[in-house]
């Protein structure tokens, strides 16, 4: 394998100067490779060492315009400029879906060095535009999760919190604005031939409801029944899935996953190979607490759209099927779970249905990945009677069940 790597980089060598850039592109190659091979502890500390050299190169990151405008006016800016600017996204989107899949791999990577920048004070240019905004919100919800859950509030230096408050402010208002722009944009594409272009703004619109919660949450690590508030956002995101997946946004281009009969169509297309269904899914599966929601977000999921950056459907379903068993076990029981997964909840399986108890919830869930699904682990922590207790499973492939590994206290 190192052979093959070294070879890569003599080919690309005479391509991109300086050697710092040829590293960055070869990089950004052997990450894609090692997740599409499932080894996503190699992916990941390419992806450190990426992330590293992008420091290095300081790459200008403040930029006003976003890329898709640059572009669009390559004779005005460097091949240089431009490549830069293209690395330091690619690394970016990376960055924010390891962040956001929990992975615990034991790597320092540093996040990008990027300020959220001013979102279009009208309509959007294309979803490459729209896109690339939204990644820069995720960037920052991800930061402040971070920064939320940083030791014990108590300890905070003074103004700490003030800071990240005013921070969290920005992020959320940063978040209506690009609603506000996204709907002004997608009141021109309705009706509009360009299905295509409208399928990807609805994909993106799915998102931005899974960021919106993210954002709202972001501060209580300790209270998870916060979540039980944003029921009809979590609704949202499995409403939205169900359109995207029975067709019901209108998209000559692409095909419905479901056939006629209810089955899978495999040649089903999406409009970026790191941006699918996955993501708001699981994260519904974990933090709505509702059990046909989540129920239903499981069902979904477990469609076959094949990998999604570094998503492996295999592992979002396993680690979420336990994760879920093990919160709620026999509390639910007496619900029937032999639903259509293309149908709406009605509002008595909404409003009617029992609450979780606090103590049942995890407040954190860890993947540890070698090689997924093999050498797979989860490491769930939660709160009772003030006291942390953490639970650390191994997952069997062979036998596809999970074994208890260790059980304790504070960690």
């Amino acid at each position: 394998m190192l052979r093959h790597y070294c070879k890569a980089m003599d080919f690309l060598q005479p391509k991109f100067q300086p050697a710092i850039r040829t590293a960055l592109v070869a990089c950004l190659i052997f990450i894609y490779l090692e997740f599409l091979r499932g080894d996503y502890k190699r992916a990941c500390e390419h992806l450190a060492s990426g992330m590293r050299l992008m420091n290095e190169l300081q790459v200008r990151t403040n930029q006003k315009k976003p890329l898709p405008h640059l572009f669009e006016a390559l004779s005005l800016v460097s091949s240089k400029d431009c490549l830069d600017l293209c690395l330091a996204d690619a690394y970016a989107k990376l960055q924010i879906q390891v962040n956001f899949s929990n992975q615990r791999l034991g790597l320092e990577s540093p996040p990008p060095r990027r300020l959220l920048s001013d979102l279009p004070t009208f309509k959007f240019w294309s979803h490459q535009e729209a896109r690339y905004y939204l990644d820069r919100i995720f960037e920052g919800v991800s930061t402040l999760m971070q920064g939320y859950h940083c030791g014990e509030a108590e300890k905070w230096p003074v103004g700490y919190r003030g800071m990240l408050d005013m921070d969290l402010r920005l992020t959320q208002g940063s978040l209506d604005a690009w609603l506000h722009t996204y709907e002004a944009t997608i009141g021109d594409l309705v009706g509009n031939k360009n299905s295509y272009e409208l399928f990807c703004y609805n994909m993106l619109h799915l998102y931005h409801t899974m960021a919106d919660i993210m954002a709202a949450t972001c501060m209580s690590l300790d209270d998870q029944t916060v979540y039980d508030k944003h029921l009809p956002s979590f609704l949202s995101i499995i409403v939205q899935s169900n359109n995207v997946a029975l067709n019901k946004i209108p998209f000559s281009e692409y095909h419905s996953p479901f056939d006629t009969e209810g089955g899978f169509k495999l040649h089903t297309c999406r409009p970026w190979s790191d941006m699918g269904w996955i993501p708001p899914l699981y994260y519904t599966a974990l933090k709505c607490r509702n059990h046909r929601i989540r129920t239903q977000a499981i069902k979904l999921m477990s469609y076959p759209w094949h990998k999604e950056g570094v998503w492996d459907l295999t592992t979002a379903l396993v680690v979420s099927r336990e994760v879920v068993r093990m919160e709620e076990g026999d509390f639910f029981e007496n619900l029937d779970n032999e639903f259509d997964a293309s149908c709406t909840p009605s509002n008595r399986e909404l409003f009617e249905e029992k609450t979780l108890p606090e103590n049942r919830r995890f407040h954190k869930v860890d993947m540890v990945i070698e090689n997924a699904p093999k050498g797979l682990e989860l490491i769930c922590k939660k709160k009772v009677r003030g006291r942390w207790i953490v639970i650390h499973k191994v997952y069997n492939e062979k036998e596809s069940s999970w074994t208890e590994v260790q059980r304790d206290g504070d960690r």
